[in-house]
């Protein structure tokens, strides 16, 4: 039977994130999803030409197995977005500096630095006795959260990444308010 409920489960999860892609595609977004063993399916979306530097962003939307089997039950789909790669070392701290700053606006997710890279996450709670079209619309909206708060920031990491500017020239500048 737990077998049974295991692929349903599955099932329902790769259902949700096909239809995230058909919508994402549905506005240019090259996706696709991606098998990965032991966890699941993986949807990639890429988000191209993001900031007036036109950056593209890739992110990946995943479900984390956590409440599937509590009291009531939930889903736990985790966005994530790897912005920039090989941030140098002596630029780490003011990126960090401009992570809390930024973290501390934003009405969901986060941006953080892990190995000199520097990546924004949101871990949503869905619960599974929702429709399916509110689980798939609260997943699409957090999505377009992501997208839009690394929009609204990513020339700024760029110019403090690599060393061009500083947290208080990016607020002195109007670029972060």
């Amino acid at each position: 039977m737990a077998k049974r409920e295991n692929k349903e489960l599955k099932e329902h999860k790769d259902y949700i994130l096909n239809a995230i892609k058909e919508h994402r595609e549905l506005q240019g977004d090259l996706c696709q999803i991606t098998e990965v063993p032991d966890a699941g399916n993986i949807l990639e979306v890429l988000l191209k030409g993001m900031g007036q530097c036109k950056i593209d962003v890739g992110f990946e939307i995943a479900f984390i197995d956590v409440g599937e089997e509590s009291e009531i039950p939930y889903f736990s789909p985790q966005i994530g977005g790897n912005i920039f790669s090989n941030i140098p070392k002596e630029n780490i701290p003011e990126v960090l500096k401009a992570c809390n700053y930024i973290n501390a606006t934003l009405m969901s997710g986060f941006f953080g630095v892990m190995d000199g890279n520097l990546y924004y996450k949101n871990n949503l709670v869905i619960r599974s006795f929702f429709p399916d079209d509110v689980q798939i619309q609260l997943l699409a909206d957090a999505l377009l959260v992501g997208e839009n708060a690394v929009n609204a920031v990513i020339d700024s990491f760029a110019f403090i990444g690599r060393g061009l500017d500083t947290l208080e020239d990016e607020i002195k500048a109007g670029r972060l308010n």
